[in-house]
């Protein structure tokens, strides 16, 4: 059996379910509702993770009809969404684009992967399948839930989460379970565990008065005897931004950091148990040439965890490979899912820096570097290496990269390679992927 096999029996099972069908009247209809996409998103994830279970042995490639079909849950839970808010929108007259979702690209590509692991047992293999496919598929529904929520709260639409159980849920979503202003909600409301039949919905109230009123504001008035503001130009600006960056970074680089106990967890959490004790401190013995360097990267490390811990963003961190002394940040920058990256005035402080540089940044399922991971370090000439930290305490470190091997010639014909075949995008992010680490052009370290 082969991936449009799999689609093409899902397609049946779906057009069976009446369930479904009565649903997806509605949604054509123009009177579903949020508690209507939950329920259909509910009964499709977990057809499309029984449909997998049970042929997923069967499979000629299991890692690829995974994604494909993951693939197509992405796409039609997003379009069944934009269709009902759009509809909602339209009885309640407001006028905003439904805004699209980032697939979740790494995890479907672990749980992809997982499906092909030959340490495990087939019931094994069939019970991921299962219990791996519904979890994500349903995610899809809590990621739109949670992206639309934030940009209609910040155009001004006062909006409320709302996180229901399914009646035979655990004693964590019971206590998470509720109807929160947006900004007010638990973090790990948008999460959920495997096999987990919570749904999260979102709506929107009337428009906050503080946002849309008009106000008439005074000019603050200088006090008698008191001096006039300075007022500097953009380059006296830049200056002393820097200095004071620069002393706020010497008193970073010397402080003991360590994970703080949270009250909730997800699976994004740190393990804080690990990370706050002496074997994590040893990962990082001789792992560059400088001791400096490691003590640095050693704290900067727990540093990056503490501030995204629970959460699924990367930031980065830039610092000398010889001294350790922090060049630069990005924590202030807004945080993306599963990427990071510098501001031009970031990449401009790097930049100025006359010595090595290493670069650090966190992977919040500790996944291995990826192939973005790898050409960032082959393109920027004096990145002596690349150090990636794990949620789970897991530290990689890609060093000694071969710069006269085109690394990136070799990943965008891998990668254009398997699109041609027919491939899902993401597949094909990770076979590329697999090529990099093929060619032997750098060293990758495990701890």
């Amino acid at each position: 059996m082969n991936s449009d096999d799999l689609r093409k029996l899902i397609q049946q099972k779906m057009a069976a379910n009446p369930s479904l069908r009565s649903i997806m009247k509605r949604i054509q209809s123009g009177n579903a509702t949020f508690k209507d996409t939950a329920d259909y998103s509910r009964i499709y994830s977990e057809l499309l993770g029984k449909c997998l279970s049970e042929n997923v042995l069967d499979l000629t490639d299991r890692e690829a009809a995974a994604a494909d079909i993951l693939h197509d849950s992405f796409d039609h839970t997003n379009s069944i969404l934009s269709q009902v808010q759009t509809n909602i929108d339209k009885k309640n007259g407001i006028n905003i684009r439904p805004q699209t979702v980032d697939f979740p690209l790494e995890r479907v590509l672990i749980f992809s992967h997982s499906l092909v692991d030959p340490t495990v047992e087939d019931s094994v293999i069939q019970r991921r399948a299962r219990s791996g496919t519904a979890n994500i598929s349903m995610s899809h529904h809590d990621d739109y839930m949670e992206t639309n929520a934030r940009f209609r709260s910040k155009a001004g639409l006062k909006c409320y989460i709302t996180r229901e159980t399914d009646g035979k849920c655990c004693k964590w979503c019971t206590a998470i379970a509720g109807r929160y202003v947006y900004g007010e909600e638990p973090h790990d409301v948008y999460r959920r565990h495997d096999n987990c039949g919570c749904s999260v919905i979102y709506e929107n109230g009337r428009q906050r008065q503080d946002v849309w009123s008009k106000r008439t504001w005074e000019k603050p008035k200088v006090g008698a005897g008191a001096s006039p503001p300075t007022k500097f130009t953009p380059e006296q600006a830049r200056t002393m931004e820097r200095e004071k960056k620069s002393q706020y970074q010497g008193l970073i680089q010397n402080q003991n950091y360590s994970i703080s106990a949270k009250q909730n967890s997800n699976a994004y959490s740190v393990d804080r148990d690990l990370v706050n004790s002496k074997a994590y401190h040893d990962k990082f013995e001789d792992l560059t040439p400088h001791k400096a360097a490691n003590e640095s990267i050693y704290q900067q490390s727990k540093r990056l965890l503490e501030h995204r811990d629970g959460h699924f963003e990367e930031s980065l961190i830039v610092i000398d490979s010889r001294t350790g002394k922090v060049i630069t940040d990005n924590f202030d920058n807004t945080g993306t899912k599963y990427k990071t990256g510098l501001t031009e005035e970031q990449y401009k402080l790097v930049q100025e820096q006359k010595s090595n540089f290493i670069m650090m940044h966190n992977h919040p399922d500790s996944v291995r570097p990826s192939g973005t991971d790898i050409i960032t370090l082959w393109k920027e000439k004096r990145a002596d290496a690349s150090v990636i930290v794990g949620h789970d305490g897991t530290i990689f470190m890609l060093s000694e990269i071969n710069r006269k091997i085109p690394i990136d010639k070799i990943y965008n014909e891998a990668y254009n390679e398997f699109i041609e075949k027919g491939f899902p995008k993401e597949f094909a992010a990770i076979k590329a992927t697999d090529k990099l680490y093929e060619t032997n052009a750098f060293v990758l370290t495990k701890r």
